[in-house]
């Protein structure tokens, strides 16, 4: 995932040719802040899911999606283009800096918890549907699992001790295994990390209703 392509490939870009996509709720009218979901996809599907519009509106909660971040690009490049979308969402838009968590389906699943553990400043928690994230290696072993450059040490220090961590899936995911393995290590390490796990829920981002307690247990509330 982050071991193909050139520093080169990854780099030469114009931010200004970006896109991103957006779901503003319609009660938005930049009056009152309202919080943020970053959200990364792996190309497949490439549309912010439709299904979580009411509770997005029920949460007074925007969606950005960079665009071209799909799971054959680069890591850095992935990374680089979600936090500039998040940068232009924030200029665009009214944005409570302790609403915002990150999120992705699959690969992206992936990179909503490598982006939390890069940006815990940003972040109150991330949630990934149907992926298994592999934690670092200890004692400062770093480059190991799916967090690059970070040690499992690093995951108890600074506000990464704070983060909240769920992943959403179920027993027709084909990563279904893998997740409850990667699973226990996390509670074995006793980090903020919860498996929510939907009978019959398969390599799909989570419907409205599991989509909604993942935002719960990470600390958002319905908005008033």
């Amino acid at each position: 995932m982050y071991q193909h392509g050139s520093f080169d490939e990854w780099i030469k870009r114009d931010p200004a040719l970006d896109t991103y996509q957006a779901y503003v709720p319609p009660s938005y009218d930049g009056s009152e802040a309202y919080g943020l979901v970053l959200y990364a996809n792996p190309g497949f599907p490439t549309d912010i899911p439709s299904d979580w519009h009411s509770v997005l509106d029920a949460f007074k909660l925007i969606v950005v999606a960079a665009d071209s971040v799909n799971n054959e690009t680069t890591m850095p490049r992935r990374v680089q283009a979600s936090m500039d979308t998040l940068a232009t969402a924030e200029k665009k838009y009214k944005i409570d800096p302790t609403r915002r968590v990150v999120s992705g389906l699959s690969g992206g699943g992936h990179m909503a918890m490598v982006i939390g553990a890069l940006y815990p400043d940003y972040f109150i928690g991330a949630i990934s549907h149907a992926a298994q994230s592999y934690l670092p290696s200890s004692g400062g072993t770093h480059g190991y699992g799916h967090f690059p450059g970070l040690a499992l040490e690093d995951f108890s220090a600074s506000k990464r001790k704070h983060m909240k961590w769920i992943v959403v899936s179920g027993d027709k995911d084909y990563n279904y295994q893998a997740i409850l393995e990667t699973s226990k290590r996390w509670d074995d390490n006793k980090l903020n990390y919860r498996f929510l796990d939907i009978p019959g829920m398969g390599h799909e981002p989570a419907k409205a209703a599991p989509f909604q307690e993942a935002l719960e247990w990470v600390g958002l509330k319905e908005a008033k």
